[in-house]
């Protein structure tokens, strides 16, 4: 295209554009070369059956100046017309789910989620990243935005493997979608991925609609969770990330109705490394925003899921 079109593309003045992961910036408030990928995207989604696309942004928009050599900055211009080419392309292909990443030229922003169905979070998947990763992007995008996935035992990126409780424990506050080759995978941690997969479907509801709700814990343990809109019910994770330290903090469970009372139950399947007796145990609302739940005994880099419901 750029060769075809070197007048397409975004360049401040006459100053050659720099070259990044081998590609140059399209200049998409250019009416020609919105018309251009518009044709492009149809042609191929009417030779195929395509159901999602996921719409990346992995370079920086430097050397942002107009292509015309006006010498205006053209990052606004740029961001409001990927919007339109958007629109336009979810209005033609209603049926394809659309994905953000990086929200075509920045960070997720409210504008591209009224857009897309869902945001890819991180390229990290290391889950021991991945949980500061999604704890604070879910500052701004809810959990069922946010792409989070059970991926392979061993991290491509960081090479550290991590036990499938922790790695579904982690993509269980997001869209749970699995990034695993599932040929390669023992017939026991299929059978244990399959009731991981219950759970969240069986808590999915709950996920996607509750108040989320974030709890302070020592350094090392991460601590959220969602509570229901009507508060009869909350899901929480508590997360072991570091070494253990001597005395496990409490989990508060804040916004219950504090005078209604609770049963509380371990979400997960058994897992060794991680021992919390807090089954059966039963409290007021009051009492678990307050003081909460006994903090489990667990290892490192391990992750636990409480369920409490109005009794």
């Amino acid at each position: 295209v750029y060769r075809a079109h070197p007048d397409w593309i975004l360049r401040t003045g006459d100053r050659s554009p720099v070259l990044e992961r081998n590609c140059y910036l399209l200049d998409l408030s250019r009416e020609d070369v919105r018309a251009h990928l518009l044709d492009a995207f149809d042609r191929l989604m009417a030779a195929h059956r395509i159901d999602f696309v996921k719409w990346d942004h992995n370079r920086d928009q430097i050397d942002g100046g107009d292509s015309r050599g006006s010498g205006r900055p053209a990052s606004r211009r740029q961001t409001l017309a990927f919007r339109k080419l958007l629109d336009e392309l979810a209005r033609r292909h209603p049926a394809i789910s659309w994905e953000s990443c990086a929200s075509g030229g920045g960070r997720i922003d409210l504008d591209v989620l009224e857009r897309v169905q869902s945001a890819w979070t991180s390229d990290a998947t290391d889950p021991l990243s991945r949980q500061p990763i999604q704890h604070w992007t879910a500052q701004l995008a809810p959990l069922e935005y946010l792409g989070a996935h059970v991926t392979a035992p061993i991290s491509h990126q960081t090479g550290r493997t991590s036990t499938l409780d922790l790695r579904a424990a982690t993509a269980f506050f997001g869209q749970f979608g699995i990034q695993w080759d599932l040929t390669k995978v023992p017939n026991n941690e299929l059978d244990r991925l399959a009731c991981w997969i219950d759970l969240y479907k069986r808590h999915r509801a709950l996920l996607h609609t509750g108040r989320l709700t974030r709890v302070e814990l020592a350094d090392g343990l991460l601590a959220h969770g969602v509570v229901a809109r009507d508060r009869s019910e909350a899901l929480f994770s508590y997360a072991q990330l570091d070494e253990i330290v001597s005395v496990p903090p409490r989990l508060r469970i804040p916004g219950l109705d504090p005078d209604r009372s609770y049963r509380a139950s371990l979400v997960a399947p058994p897992d060794p490394s991680v021992t919390w007796e807090v089954t059966g145990m039963q409290a007021s609302g009051a009492a678990l925003g307050a003081l909460g739940l006994p903090g489990p005994a667990r290892a490192p880099q391990s992750a636990a899921l409480v369920h409490v419901r109005a009794a």
